[in-house]
């Protein structure tokens, strides 16, 4: 499917989109993602996908334009736009090697864009002089072996970054996190480490400490 036409959703079953489908019967199209290529990869912007409405709320908090990154000869990303504003829900999806990741990676940093913007809260990221570091402090990420730091309790991982890098105090993100644990039905892995916990559990706590 050529991504650059649009975003896919596809749904023989839900009666609410049967009034979307193409008289061919073929998928259908939401959210238009124009003038980019991200090959084989769909992003979704899921709130359209909400009995069919295409309105958004909240104010522009991304903004990608002619995205661009490459290794060696590989192009991995190519002229990539699209902008996701606060409160919004997207899900990038594709099979393994077509450029998700690296997409995500650039959007914080870790990997250098070849060509394009980046614009996170207005701030672009792309510029050498932004302070991506800063930038970071405000950004979760939750990686697909989840990472967690196996000398260091559930707690402890939660709680690493609010205390050392924003300066949290600790009672107060104790507090926090385990609110957040008792989210995810977890407060009591509080003190348990990561190589003791089920494949889910550690998913879990990924998404909390992000």
């Amino acid at each position: 499917m050529d991504v650059g036409r649009g975003v896919y959703y596809h749904s023989r079953s839900d009666k609410s989109y049967q009034q979307h489908r193409r008289e061919d019967g073929g998928p259908v199209f939401c959210n238009i993602f124009r003038h980019s290529h991200l090959p084989d990869a769909r992003i979704y912007h899921l709130s359209d996908f909400q009995h069919g409405r295409q309105e958004k709320e909240g104010t522009q908090m991304i903004k990608v334009e002619n995205l661009s990154k490459s290794f060696g000869s590989l192009k991995v990303l190519e002229n990539v736009n699209v902008e996701i504003k606060k409160g919004e829900c997207v899900a990038i999806i594709g099979p393994s090697g077509t450029g998700k990741s690296v997409f995500l990676y650039c959007l914080n940093g870790l990997e250098k864009n070849d060509g394009g913007n980046i614009y996170i809260n207005g701030t672009n990221i792309s510029d050498k002089n932004t302070d991506i570091n800063k930038i970071r402090e405000k950004m979760g990420m939750v990686y697909q072996n989840f990472n967690l730091f196996s000398h260091l309790t559930v707690l402890e991982n939660i709680i690493l970054a609010p205390v050392k890098i924003r300066k949290i105090p600790r009672d107060k993100a104790i507090e926090r996190a385990l609110k957040l644990l008792e989210m995810v039905c977890l407060v009591d892995k509080k003190n348990s480490y990561p190589d003791e916990l089920s494949g889910g559990q550690k998913q879990r706590i990924a998404i909390v400490r992000a």
